[in-house]
């Protein structure tokens, strides 16, 4: 399930997903979050992250803990054309799936 996030919403939106709907795309803005912008937990794989904002949050902007995977980036999901700018912990964990932008 994901939970996109706003000031005074729950901490790090969290997205479990296990294969039951392959490919689910997710395209939101997680700005100004106490923790990451984007959370995706070890179990939710498989997922379309695109034109996705995450900015000045604590920690990273994306935060993807699936893992090795076959779809580039070092995960099991697919990233593109994500932004992410003035977080924390950096832009993404693993470096490299959204680009800073001014």
């Amino acid at each position: 399930m994901y939970r996109p996030q706003s000031k005074g919403f729950l901490p790090s939106p969290e997205l479990h997903h296990q294969n039951s709907k392959p490919r689910q795309r997710i395209r939101a803005t997680a700005d100004n979050n106490s923790y990451y912008g984007f959370l995706i937990s070890n179990t939710a794989t498989a997922n379309v992250l695109t034109a996705n904002t995450a900015n000045d949050n604590t920690l990273s902007g994306y935060a993807d803990y699936t893992g090795t995977g076959n779809t580039g980036g070092g995960t099991a999901n697919y990233y593109s054309t994500d932004e992410c700018s003035g977080n924390g912990g950096g832009g993404s964990t693993p470096s490299g799936l959204c680009t800073p932008h001014s």
